[in-house]
């Protein structure tokens, strides 16, 4: 008989489709409870975001537990929430030194890895392109140009930072960490801020893979990953987000949880990378990951809203039957869609919508693929 997990985050409709892909019988806790979430699990919306996990917590029996995004920001919810049901993740102790941008470049630069310049302050006079950071941003949220958002006041600069910009290909890789090592699961290229997405400028919109490097770069990341898990005790899938340049790999930031991105790799590995994860976290053996040459690529887009809407019954019935993969009558590509709100939904201006999926045999391919579903998804609903 299968397992109970808890699945708990922002967004853990991923999460929960590899579950159930790996025989898991998961019980998920989100902020935006889709319909396409009701139909693989028991559910339960966090209206009160995050704190009211807690409570649900409290009313579940005592199960296996594990965090998507945006919980990373809050240890203690996350150790308050361990102490009736089993943390299969990294505990509040290893988050706190994630979330530190100077520890983490203190690791990396001591093991000659590549780490851009950060700072507490940075004025107008400072050379140079900069970043403006917060310690708790998810998903790309809380960053900006450091021109456009002088802090006016000494409480705002408490959780920020400033990071030098380096221009190259924004990826993500997945690793895998089981006691004291962990191996390189896979790499995406990111969609950040794409026009056609609606997303800001650094907001996370989406990822493309399995992406191909050079040896001498995918040997690069997996020293990384070992050095991140043996310095920080990491546990379980964790993500980790670089700027590929030219032969150089620039870490910008670590995701100690399932990160968005893992998506991508479990459908193109044919795997339940969530099922990985709870084996590594009880030390059970994990499976050969199978090989990633002459995958299908798979994309994912994030649909964010360019003025405020409320979703229609019409449009929300529609995506619903579109969540298999269908063949678009108007461009005969592969495509299909998740994350799907109820009917009613308010979504104001620059929130997400809906995720769209594809798949095909190159890059290039996928994201052209994505261009042309966000526009049939859009004329669907033309109010925005």
């Amino acid at each position: 008989m299968s397992e109970t997990i808890l699945i708990a985050g922002a967004s853990v409709r991923g999460a929960v489709d590899s579950a159930v892909r790996g025989g898991w019988r998961p019980v998920a806790a989100d902020l935006f409870n889709d319909q396409d979430l009701h139909q693989q699990c028991q559910t339960y919306r966090i209206a009160a975001y995050p704190e009211q996990l807690l409570a649900i917590s409290q009313q579940l029996p005592a199960m296996p537990w594990m965090y998507t995004g945006g919980l990373e920001n809050h240890p203690q919810l996350v150790d308050q929430v361990s102490q009736r049901h089993q943390l299969w993740g990294n505990p509040g102790s290893v988050l706190r030194q994630v979330s530190d941008p100077f520890l983490i470049q203190q690791i990396l630069t001591d093991q000659n890895l590549l780490f851009p310049a950060i700072r507490a302050d940075w004025s107008r006079q400072t050379p140079g392109r900069w970043l403006r950071k917060s310690i708790h941003s998810t998903g790309g949220r809380g960053v900006h140009r450091a021109e456009e958002s002088i802090p006016t006041n000494r409480s705002s600069t408490a959780d920020t930072y400033y990071q030098q910009f380096i221009r190259g290909i924004c990826c993500s890789g997945l690793f895998l960490a089981q006691q004291t090592s962990s191996q390189l699961v896979g790499i995406t290229r990111q969609i950040i801020g794409k026009r056609f997405t609606r997303g800001k400028p650094f907001s996370y919109a989406g990822s493309i893979g399995p992406l191909t490097l050079t040896v001498e770069q995918q040997a690069t990341l997996a020293r990384i990953g070992s050095v991140l898990t043996g310095a920080l005790g990491l546990r379980g899938l964790f993500g980790v987000d670089f700027v590929c340049q030219q032969d150089k790999i620039w870490v910008l930031e670590i995701n100690p949880r399932f990160p968005a991105s893992a998506e991508i790799l479990d459908r193109a590995l044919g795997v339940s990378l969530v099922d990985f994860h709870c084996q590594a976290c009880q030390d059970n053996p994990v499976p050969e990951l199978p090989p990633l040459h002459d995958r299908l690529q798979y994309g994912k887009a994030i649909l964010y809203a360019r003025r405020p809407c409320t979703i229609t019954a019409q449009c929300s019935q529609a995506w619903l039957k579109q969540t298999s993969q269908i063949v678009s009558p108007a461009t005969n590509h592969w495509f299909w869609v998740a994350d799907i709100p109820a009917a009613g939904t308010v979504v104001p201006t620059g929130s997400p919508i809906l995720s769209i999926m594809t798949r095909g045999k190159r890059i290039r391919q996928v994201q052209r693929q994505l261009i042309q579903a966000v526009r049939q998804v859009r004329r669907q609903c033309n109010a925005w």
